[in-house]
């Protein structure tokens, strides 16, 4: 599949839009709803046949930048006794990565409660998270398949 037939495939899919920054492109979704914690914004994303929009390198974190707000990622360790996985398709974090996108400091799992990964808007990093707080819904759909 050609770069462009992969532009008019996320743009036939409603409210979806190409946001890019470098080499790098996502086929994203941004609600207008309001925040919702982790669970109803992994719903509406699952909805929508997306997934939470994911930081699997830089090019990516550089994107999260250009969205600008706090939102969840799919990223969580539920269940997982630290070990962090991407959502869409249940790999591991990489140790290499996680020192690239997470804030300094980060992941601490302060109180002991911090499954959940949210961009934070205000420090251009990733951070883990209670997955009761509330952000804003950014959704991914891969139609860059080659």
């Amino acid at each position: 599949m050609k770069l462009y037939q992969s532009y008019e495939i996320c743009n036939l899919i409603a409210g979806f839009t190409i946001l890019s920054s470098g080499n790098t492109s996502v086929c994203m979704w941004r609600s207008q709803l309001g925040y919702l914690n982790y669970t109803q914004t992994r719903d509406q994303c699952l909805a929508k046949r997306a997934n939470l929009f994911t930081v699997k390198d830089v090019g990516k974190l550089n994107i999260a930048k250009l969205i600008n707000v706090d939102f969840y990622i799919g990223l969580e360790d539920i269940g997982r006794n630290r070990t962090f996985f991407w959502t869409d398709d249940m790999s591991v974090l990489d140790e290499s990565l996680k020192l690239q996108i997470f804030n300094k400091g980060e992941p601490n799992n302060y109180a002991g409660n911090e499954y959940c990964v949210q961009y934070a808007g205000a420090f251009g990093k990733v951070r883990d998270v209670p997955c009761n707080w509330t952000a804003n819904v950014v959704c991914e759909n891969n139609c860059f398949r080659f």
